[in-house]
This record gives structure tokens, sequence and C-alpha cells, in this order.
């Protein structure tokens, strides 16, 4: 066998080795993934995730507060006395006291509670929200590993089928030593990226289950992200009312708005309770009944210092809530931004690159055929093919990445999830 024919041998015997590697094909190319599948599982997550469950519970206790700073801030007391002194006549008086809140402290206590308890349902929707992040993000991070993995496993079958070739071509003398050399040491690098990326995915698969509270990799068969990245639609002059309903702004809000009542709740601290009693009964024979008034005289405490201190506290909350407001706007645009340029940059690679990957393969295999290459600049150009192909998903992984930073910083994970399981 000459070195062309052998050349021709290796060149069929790798072509027909390449329809297992998909070079980049679009995911959108394949059967349409349906998009429910994503809402259901995330869906399922909610419903056990350990971090949303707490948030759940603390809300329900934040309600529970609420319910109580409401109520009458003072119980009714009942009094009764008996005196039976030897020879004289019998005394027994009932009495019945109540402190009054004239001035509305539970109402304004309740208030206090309702804000506080807004801000708790906020952080929960906050907690549910990054628990989605978290979720999706390592999500993409696992099906993207899985990927990776896979392509470095049939970048070693190919690797493997070279180097058995080369090692007969070389037996057969039609081949030198340093092209022998150079397929096993391809092989060599090939298999400890596959063990590398291996390493990764099963990291990544720890990951995941780590995000969904439970072991969920395992029963993911197939990718269950979107077919197509999808759009960014807002005008520049919706951007203010997204703020204000982002969670993070949602919940100091309303600990601004608590702040601002605790101040009026301190207030009316300041004034003082009257507590009326009336008695009655027998004394030493006697009909009796009385009525009796007291009033706290605010001298040795005014309860001002209480007053000064909600003032700063709301203070302080004001202007952590207008700073909140400030760098929001700007992580939206920016967050907007690197979505658009990452999602032009996939789609440049599906209109141009993805295309021109598939005829540079055939092209090398045509040129390997018919001797125009030999195995050296083959080895090395279908090697660069190969890490394209890698490439190619992990700029997949950062595009969905960017749109979860956009989720993030516009408060939509939530929403975005819940959109597409009502397509079910």
């Amino acid at each position: 066998m000459n070195k062309f024919t052998g050349a021709l041998v290796l060149s069929q015997a790798l072509f027909w080795s390449y329809p297992q590697i998909s070079y980049g094909q679009e995911v959108a190319d394949a059967a349409p993934v349906d998009q429910s599948v994503l809402a259901a599982f995330v869906e399922n997550v909610w419903s056990r995730h350990p971090k949303i469950e707490e948030a759940q519970a603390r809300a329900e206790a934040a309600q529970a507060r609420q319910k109580a700073a409401s109520r009458w801030r003072y119980n009714p007391e009942f009094e009764y006395e008996m005196e039976d002194k030897e020879g004289a006549p019998e005394t027994q008086l009932f009495g019945v006291g109540q402190e009054i809140d004239w001035s509305g402290k539970s109402r304004a206590s309740g208030k206090v509670a309702q804000y506080q308890y807004r801000a708790v349902e906020a952080m929960g929707d906050r907690t549910r929200q990054e628990v989605t992040l978290d979720l999706l993000t390592a999500l993409v991070e696992y099906q993207a590993a899985s990927e990776i993995a896979s392509l470095f496993g049939e970048r070693a079958l190919l690797m493997t089928r070279f180097s058995d070739i080369a090692t007969q071509g070389f037996q057969a003398g039609d081949i030198d030593e340093g092209e022998l050399n150079l397929a096993r040491l391809a092989l060599s690098e090939t298999l400890i990226l596959q063990a590398e990326a291996d390493a990764e995915l099963a990291a990544d698969q720890r990951a995941l289950d780590l995000a969904a509270g439970y072991p969920v990799a395992g029963m993911l068969r197939s990718p269950i992200m979107p077919s197509r990245f999808p759009k960014i639609v807002v005008e520049m002059d919706q951007l203010d009312a997204l703020i204000t309903k982002l969670p993070d702004i949602r919940i100091l809000r309303n600990e601004l708005d608590a702040s601002q009542a605790e101040i009026k709740r301190a207030r009316l601290d300041q004034l003082p309770d009257p507590r009326v009693s009336v008695r009655g009964g027998q004394d030493e024979g006697d009909d009796f009944l009385g009525v009796s008034v007291s009033i706290p005289i605010n001298v040795f405490n005014t309860y001002q210092a209480e007053v000064n201190a909600a003032k700063h506290d709301a203070v302080a909350a004001d202007r952590v809530y207008y700073n909140a407001i400030y760098a929001a706007k700007p992580s939206l645009l920016a967050s907007k931004r690197r979505y658009d340029v990452t999602l032009k940059a996939w789609q440049a690679w599906q209109r141009d690159g993805n295309p021109a990957l598939s005829k540079q393969i055939k092209t090398l295999n045509l040129k390997y055929s018919a001797g125009d290459l030999n195995a050296t600049d083959y080895l090395v150009q279908i090697e660069q093919a190969l890490d394209i192909e890698v490439t190619a998903a992990e700029l997949r992984q950062k595009t969905w990445q960017a749109w979860f930073d956009w989720l993030a910083a516009s408060g939509r994970a939530t929403q975005w999830v819940q959109a597409l399981g009502e397509q079910r």
C-alpha cells in the first residue's frame, strides 16, 4: 500500500466517523422543545424547595404578627376583695378595670406590622426568583457540560480511530514515525480533555441537585431549555414602572413605609393611656360603688428619644430606597445590552459560522482524501474545527446566562417561567 492509498483509507475511515458529530448544529433545527416542560420542571422545584418553604413560613409568621399588633392593646382586669373582721360586718367588693387606648396606639402598631408583612411577602418573591435563577443557571451549565462531554466523547472515538489507523499505516510503511506520534499525542490530549469534561459534568450535576433542593440531574434525559432565545420587549418609558415592581425595591419601599409609620407610633407612645376602674359591693355592711380614673405622667421618661430614633431610622430607610432606585436603572440597561450583544453573536454563529464549519469539515475530508493535505495539517485543522464546536456550545450557555441576568435585573424570572407554563 503506498502513502496516497494509506491516506485515502485513513480519510475514509474518519469520514464515516463524522456523522456521529453535530458540528454546532442549531438546537432549533432539531425537534422543537416543548417550553412547558421547563415550566413544569421549575414549578415542581418550587413546590418542594426548602428556601421557598422557609419564606412561606416567615410570611405566615409576619401575617400573624400583624394580626396580633392590630388587636386591642390592653385587656380588662377583674378584681375581688373580701374582708371578714370579728364583730364587724363582712366586706365584699367587686371591681372591673380597663386601660383605654384612646390615642389609637393599636391602629398605629397594626399599620407598622402591615408594612412589615408586605416587606416579608416581597422577600418571599425575591427568594422565589433567586431559587429560579439559581436553578436555571445550574440547569444550563449542566446541559452545556453534558453537551461538551458528549462532544469530547465523540472526539475521543475519532482520535482513537485515527490513532489505530495511523498505527496500521506506520506498520505498513505508509506514514512515518512523526505522523504516528502526532496521532498518538492527539489521542492522549483528547482523553485528558474528555476526563476534564466528565469531571466538570459531575460537578455541574451536583450543583444542579443543590440548586433544586433534591436530586434532579439524573431525571433529565434530554434538553428542556426552549429551542429559541426570547426577545427583550420593553420600552424606555416603561423602565421606571418596571423598577418599582422589583422585589428588592418593594422590600425597601415597605421598609420605608414601616419606618415612617413607626414615627407616628412612637409619638403616640408619648400620650398616656388612662385607666378607668369601677368597684362595687358591701363595705362593712354598707353599699359601696366607686369609680376611679388614673393617668400616667410622663415625667422621668417622655419617650422623645424613641421618636428621634424612629425619625433617624426613617431617614436612613429613605436614603437606602432611593439609592436602590437610582442603581436599578443602569443595571437594567447594562443587562439588556449584554444580552443583545451575546444574542447577536449567537445568531451570527447560526447564520454564518455553523454552515461554514460544516463546509470546512467536508473540505478537509476531500483534500485529505485527494492527498492534498498531509496527516499533520489535517489533524491540526480538524481539531480546530472540533474546538469551534465546543466554543459554540459555550456561547449558547453564555447567551442563556445573559438572559438570566436580564431576568434578575428586571425581576421577571418567575413571570417568565409562568408564561412558559401557560402554553400547556
